[in-house]
């Protein structure tokens, strides 16, 4: 994947696009990121390079759990993962969150939601 900035997903032969990455995972051939600036957590398998936005949505910040881009994160920083779910500090909202890495969605582990 060829990065630009800005967050554009992609298929492979086409250029994604990434803005501010800050952390990321490796789990089950893939690579899971959090875009801070975005407030958006993303995906690239690492088999077929499709690169694509599984939580929250580009450039809209705020505190909701939701699935996939009904999601809001506000400056997600760090990601880890135990396989089954990743956990994200979502800095602005002072908050840890769980994705479900099944169906994508997003719950609020510790703080509190704004």
């Amino acid at each position: 994947v060829q990065g630009n900035y800005g967050v554009r997903d992609s298929s492979p032969g086409f250029a994604g696009s990434f803005d501010r990455i800050t952390s990321m995972v490796e789990a089950d051939g893939a690579l899971y990121f959090v875009e801070s600036w975005a407030h958006v957590v993303r995906s690239l398998d690492l088999t077929t390079g499709v690169l694509t936005t599984i939580a929250g949505a580009a450039y809209e910040s705020g505190s909701v759990d939701g699935t996939g881009t009904s999601a809001r994160f506000n400056n997600p920083r760090y990601i880890a993962t135990d396989g089954a779910y990743l956990y994200i500090s979502d800095q602005m909202n002072t908050a840890i969150r769980k994705v479900d890495l099944f169906d994508n969605s997003v719950t609020t582990l510790v703080g509190t939601p704004m």
